[in-house]
């Protein structure tokens, strides 16, 4: 068997983060790439053989994988920010977000932090404090919380700081519990299952990490027609000299006071910080912003540009939850069930996504048998259990969480999978 024809057993990179951890499963993107078990990189293997995109891949989005997936998993609790909602007009939110970054350089200019154990030291103070006004909405009340964080950081304080300080860290508080109350915000542990699509160009965050916002893919409409019709349209000439869109989704995954979830996005990086309330500074050889210039943040002309393009239409929970729902498995599947979570072209013409779950036993393990058509390459990603995968030629591979597996579209006689426990798994493709 080829390289051509054959399932395709990757190890995904693990990407560290102060926060916790993304394990990149499937990528192409530089800092991320995954390899094959066998060597080498996805990625070169692509550029050297786009026939294994398929067709209509190829077409939509050039030969480029067109997505990738990664496993997220965060210290802080299971919340989230997706779009707005309520109208906001652009010039209030610009202008909340200016004063943001106003007063943290005020508070960048206070602080006089020497090393790194002088930073770490703040960051556990900063980020308490933190913590705790963000899972109330950063509505203080009493000041108490910023006259705590003013005594524990006043080793770190310039001289005369600490009297201003409080009234400071007050004035964020009240800035940013203006700009959160206009977010729609979403329990995570409570959408477990569901699938959240997040579109480019709206502001989205998960709890302890910045507001963002990526990219809108300008040839979304062809892509939408073309699937419509079944004609290929050359969708990836409209995005040419533009940066690279990202709409991504969200699929959180059963976790005990944390964050933890599978995220299926546009083969993209590119991200639009508009304010970090949590980690602002980062330490590089000396106290400096995490995101823009190192001693001022992100510049006002920046911001307006990322504001300029963000989508300030409101969005309810029915705008981005999908809820899943039953799809036939086939005669040759058994002890399996099988959940569309997106498939809607029109809706969302990026990727579809199924969850499979099997639940077999030693004695009478689970089976499934993909009864795609043919001439689509699928990513594979195990969420829970191990899995074994068989195609026609009678090779096998082993998947679990850690192991994903890249199907190409020149992949011959389809293939099967096979559990003798409880196993789930996240199937996705371009629309079919």
């Amino acid at each position: 068997m080829t390289d051509l024809d054959r399932p395709l057993a990757l190890r995904p990179e693990r990407v560290p983060k102060s926060w916790g951890e993304e394990v990149w499963l499937d990528s192409t993107q530089a800092g991320g790439r995954a390899r094959l078990r066998g060597g080498g990189t996805l990625d070169a293997l692509l550029r050297s053989h786009p026939e294994l995109l398929g067709s209509r891949s190829r077409a939509l989005f050039g030969d480029v994988s067109p997505m990738f997936a990664k496993l997220i998993t965060t210290d802080f609790p299971p919340l989230a920010h997706i779009g707005f909602n309520r109208s906001v007009p652009r010039r209030d939110l610009l202008g909340w977000l200016k004063l943001e970054n106003a007063m943290l350089r005020r508070f960048h200019g206070a602080l006089c932090v020497r090393d790194a154990a002088g930073f770490s030291r703040f960051q556990r103070s900063h980020g308490h404090w933190a913590g705790v006004l963000g899972r109330q909405g950063w509505r203080s009340g009493a000041a108490g919380p910023d006259l705590r964080l003013t005594e524990e950081l006043g080793p770190l304080l310039k001289p005369g700081q600490s009297r201003f300080l409080p009234v400071l860290l007050a004035g964020l508080c009240a800035n940013r519990a203006r700009i959160v109350e206009t977010l729609n915000q979403v329990d995570l542990a409570a959408e477990a299952g569901n699938l959240l699509l997040v579109r480019g160009g709206v502001i989205h965050a998960l709890f302890g990490l910045s507001h963002q916002t990526h990219p809108r893919d300008p040839a979304q409409a062809a892509l939408s027609r073309a699937l419509r019709s079944g004609r290929a349209v050359p969708a990836a000439a409209r995005r040419a000299g533009l940066p690279a869109p990202k709409n991504e989704a969200w699929l959180p995954l059963p976790a005990r006071g944390h964050t933890r979830l599978a995220e299926v996005q546009q083969t993209s990086d590119t991200t639009y910080s508009l304010c970090d309330f949590f980690t602002p500074f980062a330490w590089k050889g000396r106290l400096v912003f995490r995101k823009g210039a190192p001693a001022g943040g992100v510049a006002p002309e920046e911001l307006a540009a990322w504001v300029a393009e963000l989508d300030m239409a409101p969005l309810r929970p029915k705008d981005f939850v999908c809820r899943p729902r039953p799809a036939a498995v086939g005669r040759q599947s058994a002890q399996a069930a099988l959940w569309r979570l997106v498939d809607d072209p029109q809706r969302w013409p990026f990727f579809q996504a199924y969850r499979l779950e099997l639940r077999g036993t030693r004695r009478s393990p689970a089976s499934w048998r993909d009864g795609r058509a043919p001439g689509y390459a699928r990513h594979l990603m195990v969420l829970e259990g191990e899995v074994s995968l068989q195609c026609r030629r009678g090779r096998k591979l082993a998947l679990s969480a850690r192991a994903p597996a890249f199907l190409p579209a020149t992949l011959a006689g389809g293939y099967g999978l096979q559990s003798s426990g409880a196993a789930s798994l996240l199937l996705f493709s371009v629309p079919a």
